[in-house]
């Protein structure tokens, strides 16, 4: 399958900008080696958030749990994986997105 066909050169600008953060021997660095190189890239990524959006950062029984809202509701929505500003940018929602550990080493 001829990639260089199927994907347009915006979405391989990304994929080039995403793997530029990574060396070659990826897979042969530590979790807590790749977790830096994560959150380098996403720190790069990150844009801010729209101006009509909130965030919160607040715990639940000792849960952290980063709250977003975009004005007045009485819905809230709890996320448990990543992309909830872009649900909440589009919809009247408050979102919740909880801060969990999958596994040891992974937190």
């Amino acid at each position: 399958m001829d990639y260089s066909t199927l994907i347009d050169e915006e979405t391989w600008a990304f994929i080039r900008r995403t793997a530029a953060f990574n060396p070659s021997d990826t897979i042969e660095t530590t979790i807590q080696d790749q977790r830096r190189t994560y959150n380098k890239m996403c720190r790069a990524f990150f844009q801010g958030h729209p101006p009509s959006v909130t965030t919160t950062d607040t715990t639940a029984n000792g849960v952290p749990i980063r709250v977003y809202e975009k004005g007045e509701t009485d819905t809230n929505v709890v996320y448990f994986h990543g992309g909830a500003l872009f649900l909440v940018i589009w919809t009247a929602m408050m979102m919740s997105a909880l801060k969990y550990v999958i596994a040891p080493g992974f937190g």
